[in-house]
């Protein structure tokens, strides 16, 4: 694990919409690949399984390998980029959701806001804590499927996404998580994302 500030090698963002208020999906890549530098209008949740990476956003914060938990705040400029897996496949799951989830569950006793107060927050993991994600992210996996705007949440669905949640939070109670707030100095890192973006066109 090591931090440091190096410009990072994305190509241009672009704006992701979730068009559902909440979407999970699974991935395995067994070669390194390039991510995108990335806004978009939703909180995101990332649970790496396997795999080596680093964390941006938009400069780079983190590098690690093994079993990670990721999240960044709506509106935030991050990413995420694979480095050296190709001998080593990079498993992962994203989730996507937005405000109005967070509301609807305003009435549990989970501290929602302790886990999505930062910029990102990066929370390394064992191999016994992981195994307590991956059920419940493959389950919402599938039931993220049909939620729509349109549609109520299914009332299992809530409760396995406030366990992720509940799990988050005492991984961050217990001092587990490293936080990164990229609107400590809201000038700097404007003028971070604009230079990472004006550098990314330019290649």
């Amino acid at each position: 694990m090591s931090y440091t500030n190096v410009d990072p090698l994305y190509k241009y963002g672009h704006m992701r919409i979730c068009r559902r208020p909440l979407h999970i999906n699974k991935h395995v890549h067994k070669k390194t690949t390039d991510a995108v530098l990335h806004f978009h209008n939703a909180y995101e949740l990332i649970m790496i399984e396997s795999g080596n990476y680093n964390v941006h956003c938009p400069d780079c914060v983190y590098r690690g390998s093994g079993p990670c938990i990721v999240l960044f705040k709506l509106g935030s400029y991050h990413g995420i980029i694979r480095r050296d897996c190709e001998t080593v496949p990079y498993r992962f799951y994203v989730a996507n959701f937005h405000q109005s989830v967070l509301d609807m569950m305003s009435n549990h006793p989970i501290c929602v806001e302790k886990c999505l107060e930062a910029g990102t927050t990066v929370i390394p993991i064992n191999t016994e804590q992981l195994s307590l994600f991956v059920p419940l992210m493959e389950r919402l996996t599938v039931l993220s499927g049909g939620y729509t705007y349109e549609s109520s949440m299914p009332p299992l669905m809530s409760f396995y996404f406030m366990t992720v949640l509940g799990y988050i939070y005492e991984l961050i109670k217990e001092g587990k998580g490293i936080s990164f707030s990229s609107e400590s100095d809201e000038q700097i890192y404007i003028s971070k994302v604009i230079e990472t973006a004006i550098k990314a066109v330019e290649q």
